[in-house]
């Protein structure tokens, strides 16, 4: 592989990893349009909201076979297919007002968005050895980008008050025309690497043998956190920030739209000062970062509810007494 066709296969990388990233914070942007129109509890949108992890799990868990099977340019197309797919039918679902369309959409964009960042990340990881140099928290980097990008037009297109079917034919249209170009150049590195491997054991024995590293599970327990609070954001902040502070819609979307941007910026300088400073100490600051961050957020929030529960039950008082 020259230097030409090495550039075009990592842009091509980045490329189809922002478009996940843009797709998803594009609709989460939309979701106080979303409860309002489908006059959703906080609990109805909780249920709504869990079809997204529904079609996230079910495809992680199937990735690896699939990919197995057909490769990873092929597996990707599937979950181009199931992002758009899953748009299409979220827009049609809010026109009718159906919240189960909406939920059956999210099975589908969740399911597409994880096919599509399994297959970047182990196409990722192949060209990195292929190449010689670390590029995984870029293509990571990227995916925030596109978030930070779908936020922001997100915000736009609500500030203007522009419809959400002119929002989501401008997110299809952005995604055609990246992937278009963007599968044309994607390298298929990692299927020459899969069929020089020697596979030993089955996929329960190989769990079996990884859940006995003590550094491994501690790791899981990590991530697990990390993405707890990450998944929470991205699904809640836009709603958070309407109920527990008082923000109006495109308020609550910039608010949102600053958190993709900090995002961004820890993906895009993360090798960098994990080099520098070293693994613990970030990892550290980062977790006392993000703890100080949900703080910020949550105890306000806390404080506001009381606040309002007290007045209506003073006012509630007050009606009786009269």
């Amino acid at each position: 592989m020259n230097l030409q066709q090495q550039l075009r296969g990592k842009w091509a990388i980045y490329g189809l990893m922002f478009l996940p990233g843009f797709t998803w914070a594009s609709w989460v942007s939309r979701t106080p349009y979303m409860r309002d129109i489908l006059h959703a509890s906080t609990e109805m949108m909780g249920l709504i909201l869990f079809g997204f992890s529904c079609g996230s799990m079910l495809c992680v868990l199937l990735a690896g076979k699939l990919i197995a099977q057909y490769g990873t340019s092929r597996v990707m197309r599937y979950g181009f297919v199931l992002l758009l797919s899953g748009v299409a039918a979220m827009l049609a679902a809010l026109l009718l007002h159906n919240a189960y369309g909406v939920f059956a959409s999210l099975v589908l964009l969740g399911g597409g968005t994880a096919l599509i960042d399994v297959v970047i990340n182990v196409e990722g990881a192949a060209f990195e050895r292929l190449i010689d140099k670390s590029i995984m928290t870029t293509i990571h980097g990227f995916f925030s980008f596109g978030t930070l990008i779908g936020a922001l037009s997100g915000l736009a297109m609500t500030a203007a008050d522009i419809s959400i079917s002119w929002h989501f034919a401008a997110v299809v249209l952005v995604n055609l025309l990246i992937v278009s170009t963007a599968l044309r150049h994607l390298p298929a590195t990692s299927d020459s690497e899969r069929h020089e491997q020697d596979h030993s054991g089955g996929f329960l024995a190989q769990v079996g043998r990884e859940l006995r590293d003590r550094q491994l599970l501690i790791l899981g327990v990590v991530i697990l956190a990390m993405a707890l609070a990450e998944g929470s954001a991205n699904d809640w902040l836009p709603l958070l920030m309407i109920d527990g502070h008082n923000l109006n819609h495109t308020q609550s979307t910039l608010v949102y739209a600053g958190f993709t941007a900090g995002m961004t910026i820890g993906r895009f300088l993360g090798g960098y000062v994990v080099d520098r400073v070293g693994r613990v100490l970030v990892l550290r600051a980062s977790a006392f970062s993000a703890a100080l961050g949900l703080a910020m957020v949550i105890f306000p929030t806390i404080n506001g509810w009381r606040q309002r529960r007290c007045c209506s039950g003073e006012l509630a008082h007050r009606l009786a007494s009269h």
